[in-house]
Order: structure tokens, then sequence, then C-alpha cells
């Protein structure tokens, strides 16, 4: 009786959830929205991640990214190694690369508006475009701006797996890297390979004696000895305050829960999806050394 209490109560609350997520669509979502067709859909797609474990794949294994179909997102362009892969696309989440100033985001604006000489497609959420159209109204380089849907599914898998498909919604996305494995998926690539997300921000997080939830993110671009814990503002927002330590795990749980939805999907649709992140924390997929995985 137990469990037909549970099963019950189950599919009202993905029949609740997936009715709550249609009307979303309905209400926000755009219905011309056309991705990129994969350039080599029998090829692997390289979704590059910017964890510290990166600069070592890129240093020992430089050759294979740049003769891949390589995907890479926010702030990978201040790299040095960003002119010689040449991605061919580039993903932007993070309402900071557009909105607040940030330095580094200043640095990757104006690289991709003066030094892109191949094409690429940089692909932004559907309610950002406009602004980002007024960062690249002036470039010279070859950059293609392309939108997609950020709106999340919850529900019934099946129905969110459809919805997927028509580039609708997504599965939650808290980390670009999981939109990027999903705009992947959606080109039409069979297989996707994993690198770079190391996923481990819970070893990076300490509170102080006064509540401060403290974080030290570091990306491989970066010199990690002189990375720094800084707060962890609410939306990257100082006045919005900092997030506490049920704000910071509950991120945690989303984000993972998000790689595991996108592993459904990706299954649902045929496609092959290796992590092959050194150190990665990231359990949705099979991990393989690069070399092997290529």
């Amino acid at each position: 009786m137990q469990q037909v209490y549970f099963k019950s109560f189950r599919f009202v609350e993905q029949l609740f959830f997936s009715i709550v997520s249609v009307l979303k669509i309905g209400a926000i979502s755009k219905f011309n929205i056309r991705l990129p067709k994969a350039g080599t859909a029998d090829g692997p797609l390289l979704v590059i991640a910017n964890g510290p474990s990166l600069k070592v794949e890129l240093e020992n294994h430089l050759d294979i990214f740049k003769n891949a179909d390589c995907i890479v997102s926010n702030n990978f362009a201040v790299s040095e190694y960003f002119l010689q892969i040449k991605p061919a696309y580039y993903v932007w989440l993070d309402a900071y690369m557009w909105t607040s100033g940030n330095e580094v985001a200043k640095q990757t604006i104006a690289l991709l508006n003066h030094q892109v000489d191949w094409p690429l497609q940089l692909m932004v959420p559907a309610k950002a475009l406009k602004k980002v159209e007024a960062l690249f109204a002036e470039r010279t380089s070859q950059v293609q701006l392309v939108a997609y849907n950020y709106t999340f599914f919850r529900g019934f898998d099946g129905l969110g797996y459809w919805l997927y498909g028509k580039n609708l919604c997504n599965p939650q996305a808290l980390t670009v890297t999981v939109m990027s494995l999903f705009v992947g998926i959606n080109m039409g690539f069979r297989k996707l390979i994993l690198v770079g997300a190391d996923q481990r921000w819970h070893e990076n997080v300490v509170m102080t004696e006064q509540n401060i939830l403290q974080t030290r993110v570091e990306h491989f671009y970066e010199d990690g000895t002189k990375v720094e814990y800084v707060p962890f503002y609410k939306g990257s927002i100082k006045e919005a305050g900092t997030n506490t330590a049920v704000d910071f795990f509950r991120i945690q749980l989303k984000t993972f829960e998000g790689y595991e939805r996108l592993a459904g999907y990706a299954a649902y649709k045929g496609v092959k999806v290796v992590n092959a992140s050194a150190h990665s924390f990231v359990d949705a997929f099979e991990k393989k050394p690069l070399t092997h995985a290529i």
C-alpha cells in the first residue's frame, strides 16, 4: 500500500512540475531557435571546461585539441591556447560576461571582437542576445552570435527529452559546462569528450568567524598560487549578500543533478559522452584518459 501511495504521489508531482515547465516554456522561451549543425557529426566534439586540470592536458596533448572540433566557454579566450586551437564553438552562460564589467570578461570580449580570423559561433542565452549584440556591434572578427533558450525543464523525462530536442528548454544548468554538453548534443555530435571539468568547488570553500562563506575558484589560465578566497555573493552581486552554507551545497546538488539529467538525455539521443577530465568529481559519465577517449 505504501509503495502504491509513493508511486501515485510521484506521478502527481511529476505531472505538476511538467505542467508548470510547459507553461514557463510558453511564456519565456523563443520558438525560432536554431543551433549550428555539427561540422563532423561522426567525429568527437571536445567540450572544454576551464578547470585547473585542463592545463596539463593542453600542454601534453595540444595536437588532439588542434585536430578536433572544440567548444569552449566563458573566459577561455584569455588563454594562450585560444588562438592555437581556434575552436569552432563558444558558449556563454554566466551573466557577468555581459553585465558586470568584470576585467577578465572585458579582455575576452576584446579578443573575440578583433582577434578571431576563423568562423566562430558564440552561443548565448536568448534573453541576453540584444545585450551581447551591443558588445559586438563593431567587431572586425568572424564571430557569429547564436541564441539558445535557457529555460529549465522539470517533470517527466520523456516529455523533457522531446522538448530538449526542439531547443525549447534545457536540463538544469548551473554551470556553463552542462550547457556546453547540451548544445553539443543538440548540434548533432554523436560523441562528446569532456575535459577540464574538475568540479571540485567543495574542496575550496571556507566559512569565516563572521559567517561569511568564501570560495576559491581557480581556472587553468590563472596562476593558482595567486588565487585567493573571496566572498561567494548571491548572483555574483555584492549588494545581494553572501550565500549561506545551505545555499552553497544546494547549488552543488543542483549542479550534479544537471549532469545526471544530461546523461539520461545523451542516452536517449544515442550520444556517447566520455569524461576525460583528470581529478574530476563528475561521475555521471564513463571516465577515460584523453588519449583513450579520442
